[in-house]
């Protein structure tokens, strides 16, 4: 049942948001997790390494879980905004990223070469499903925007490539945050000049996208394709989607006009 009609059937009016912030990888943009683990086979290919796709992006986000606990930051506390680290670009951390994993498994794999290769990769992904047509019909009523963990150089050519006409784009790159910490979702209200209860947040990933979104007192939106248990510990979505186009339908916009 969608918002529109829950409000409807509860006999009160449904408070539109004024605007819609997308997740980009996974929701927007053509890159899944099984995409990720595809392309890490490809690079074990590329740099002659005897390890499956699986293992190594397995071992990727393990480097990351270490590389946040080196730094300092408390992975239990995902949303705070307190002390941190100085800011590092994808770019400046995937090098220590590749490094760790390779270790982790014994390969003498090249970070620097593999950093190209995820780069290069991202760069080339397409719109996902009918993500741009979605898009479309909700700029006819709302402002829409991308909020993305990514840098710019990997994040901006596939959007603009793809033709989407977005009203704001918001980087971890250009923020010096990552999503969940609330200080993304901060810079992304001062953009478009609006406060965190006017906007709306659909997101692939429980943690980074509705925790985080919640944490700031957006309304969130789960694109949940699979259907996937909502882990305890993120708040519930105002909606749960299977695909983009149901969120049309949850915010009362025509799909004729996309």
């Amino acid at each position: 049942m969608t918002a529109v009609l829950e409000a409807r059937r509860a006999g009160r009016p449904y408070e539109l948001p004024r605007a819609v912030f997308f997740d980009c990888f996974g929701t927007l943009l053509a890159m899944e997790t099984d995409d990720f683990i595809a392309a890490m086979g490809r690079l074990c290919e590329r740099q002659g390494l005897a390890c499956a796709g699986e293992r190594l992006w397995d071992a990727w986000l393990a480097g990351w879980r270490a590389m946040e606990e080196d730094a300092g930051r408390d992975l239990s506390r995902l949303v705070d905004d307190g002390p941190e680290p100085p800011f590092r670009t994808y770019r400046q951390r995937w090098p220590e990223q590749f490094a760790r994993a390779f270790g982790s498994l014994g390969l003498a794999g090249d970070p620097a070469d593999a950093t190209e290769f995820m780069v290069r990769t991202l760069r080339q992904v397409g719109p996902l499903g009918d993500a741009l047509r979605v898009v479309r019909a909700l700029a006819s009523r709302y402002l829409v925007g991308a909020l993305s963990n990514a840098d710019e150089e990997f994040l901006l050519p596939p959007l603009e490539r793809s033709g989407f006409l977005l009203h704001a784009v918001v980087s971890s790159e250009n923020a010096r945050a990552y999503k969940p910490r609330r200080r993304i979702f901060r810079h992304a209200e001062r953009v478009l000049g609006l406060a965190g209860e006017d906007l709306l947040y659909v997101g692939d990933h429980p943690l980074a996208d509705l925790l985080g979104a919640a944490a700031a007192g957006w309304r969130t939106v789960w694109l949940n394709r699979d259907g996937r248990e909502l882990p305890e510990d993120v708040p519930p979505p105002e909606l749960v989607v299977r695909d983009l186009r149901d969120l049309l339908t949850g915010l009362g916009v025509s799909d004729d006009s996309a």
